[in-house]
């Protein structure tokens, strides 16, 4: 038992659907990162508005991809070690 009293499967499968939203967001912002970059060079939008709409979406895929990390190396640390962290996902 975890110290929040549950077991290591009901982590285990918290931890497996919470890494799998966070997949399905990071591919959603990876994909409208090359969206809007192809937009850009086929409209050749106003530079600055280009710009800040690249900006938006490269954000946007950073931190998807940095929550997906952080969530995986969750994953990784529980299923090597046990150890779950006290985190919002396990509230």
């Amino acid at each position: 038992m975890t110290p929040g009293g549950e077991s290591r499967e009901e982590v285990e499968m918290r931890l497996r659907h919470r890494l799998s939203e966070a997949e399905n967001r990071l591919t959603l912002a990876i994909a409208n990162s090359q969206r809007v970059l192809e937009e850009q060079q086929e409209n050749a939008v106003a530079a600055l508005e280009a710009s800040c709409v690249i900006r938006n979406a490269r954000m946007e895929e950073s931190t998807a991809r940095a929550e997906y990390m952080r969530i995986l190396a969750e994953f990784t640390e529980f299923t090597l070690r046990g150890k779950a962290y006290e985190d919002e996902f396990l509230a």
